[in-house]
């Protein structure tokens, strides 16, 4: 976590998280491999109520007394047993849904950037000039240009080609869906804030807003996830 840290702030984020991500999988493996489910239990014991029923059995004179001793072992005075157990198994899982989630939706939100300029309020923003056509174009040329920018920076840091694929497919099933959030709100919106004609074949026209599913259908194309690829891939390693 240190050292993801010092990268982010030395180098770009995309690298800090795909750090982070590969050293939790390779902890994680370690964990899985060993049957590691609990760090070593921190015990302490806690003396202070048996301390103050010490003092008070003097006072009262009763500290070799038989029968003070048994009241004192019936009442739950005896020394209390503190321990601190950590689950890392849990505590690794967490940290790793997250740094996913954080490297995820971040180069999500760089593709898909330009569907925000297009509404605000359900009206077309003439502030940037950007119309909803513009706008789904542009979004299409920074998939493109993210793809092998993506696939690098994931051969760098990940050995496993089909968690790479599954990173991949996570990041394109965001853009996805947040194209589909998109195309539903300007719909919904009224009078300049509507995209109008949508293509619903082929790939249609490129100034041409296309559809959730010719979309989806040009993503799967150009994000391109090889058959070793899975789904089950996070949560074999149970993220």
């Amino acid at each position: 976590m240190s050292a993801s840290a010092q990268i982010a702030s030395k180098a770009t984020s995309t690298d800090s998280n795909l750090f982070l991500i590969s050293h939790l999988l390779r902890l994680k493996q370690q964990i899985v491999a060993f049957d590691i489910e609990y760090v070593t239990p921190e015990i302490t014991f806690d003396f202070s109520s048996l301390t103050t029923t010490f003092y008070e059995l003097r006072e009262r004179g009763g500290l070799w007394n038989p029968s003070s001793w048994y009241k004192l072992a019936a009442g739950g005075l005896l020394p209390r047993v503190v321990e601190n157990m950590l689950d890392a198994k849990a505590e690794l899982d967490g940290r790793l849904r997250a740094v996913i989630n954080e490297f995820v939706n971040r180069i999500a939100a760089r593709v898909t950037a330009p569907l925000s300029e297009t509404a605000i309020n359900g009206k077309i923003s003439t502030a940037n000039g950007l119309d909803p056509g513009r706008a789904a174009t542009a979004v299409r040329g920074l998939a493109e240009k993210e793809v092998p920018q993506l696939r690098r920076k994931l051969a760098e840091y990940v050995t496993d080609v089909r968690t790479r694929e599954t990173l991949v497919a996570a990041v394109r099933d965001q853009i996805v869906l947040a194209y589909e959030e998109w195309v539903d709100s300007q719909n919904e919106g009224k009078g300049n804030g509507k995209i109008g004609k949508v293509s619903r074949k082929g790939k249609g026209r490129e100034a041409e807003v296309w559809s959730s599913d010719v979309f989806a259908e040009w993503c799967e194309w150009t994000f391109g996830v090889g058959g070793m690829a899975s789904d089950d891939v996070l949560e074999d390693n149970g993220i």
